[in-house]
C-alpha cells in the first residue's frame, strides 16, 4: 500500500517541461515572435492533452507523438 507522504510529494511536483515552455512562450512573445509563440502555446497545449511529448534540445522544446497518440491514429 502506498504510503500517504509518497502520494503528497508526487502532488507537489510541479511539470517542469509545462514551466520551461510557458518561459519560453513569454520569452518569444516578448521578442515580437508571435507565430513562434502561438505555435509553442499549440505544442504545450497538445502536451497537456497528452497528444504529444515534449522534449528539449539545447534548450528548445522538441515535439513528438505520445505512443497513445500513434495507437489512436491507427485506429481510425
Amino acid at each position: 500500500m502506498a504510503d500517504t507522504n509518497d502520494i503528497e510529494e508526487r502532488d507537489n511536483v510541479y511539470d517542469f517541461i509545462e514551466f520551461k515552455m510557458h518561459k519560453l512562450i513569454e520569452n518569444v512573445a516578448s521578442a515580437g515572435q508571435t507565430d513562434l509563440a502561438l505555435a509553442m502555446s499549440n505544442a504545450l497545449d497538445a502536451y497537456l492533452l497528452g497528444a504529444i511529448d515534449i522534449d528539449f534540445v539545447d534548450g528548445w522544446p522538441v515535439a513528438y507523438e505520445t505512443e497513445h497518440a500513434e495507437n489512436s491514429n491507427d485506429n481510425e
